[in-house]
């Protein structure tokens, strides 16, 4: 087994473990999402200007994916640039994110109420 061989199978050990506690908060003012290894986000929820569920045949091509092996579910768009910090602390900028929830509807319903009494 060769050394790239070693760490990609601890990286995708690691991705399935961390797969298992990621957290997405959703606070008076501010969503947090974070995917452990594939990104952190947080950005203040007057900048989300379009949540939907989505598929796999939704094009994105121009949206940053922090989901897993499965896939994503929701696409979440911004006003402005966000900043998502990523593995090894890189960082990356991107208008639209796709994520994987396990309740979509709890999820938009939750986002769409916390936004209707934010404006």
């Amino acid at each position: 087994m060769t050394i790239i061989s070693f760490y990609s199978a601890i990286f995708i050990f690691a991705q399935y473990n961390a797969s298992r506690t990621r957290r997405i908060e959703i606070t008076k003012n501010f969503l947090h999402i974070r995917c452990r290894l594939l990104g952190e986000i947080t950005v203040p929820l007057n900048q989300i200007t379009k949540l939907f569920k989505s598929s796999r045949i939704y094009d994105t091509r121009d949206t940053t994916g922090l989901y897993n092996f499965g896939g994503h579910n929701i696409i979440l768009e911004f006003q402005e640039e966000v900043e998502i910090i990523r593995v090894y602390g890189l960082t990356k900028t991107s208008r639209k994110i796709a994520i994987f929830i396990d309740n979509q509807d709890d999820f938009l319903t939750l986002l769409e109420e916390k936004n209707k009494h934010h404006d």
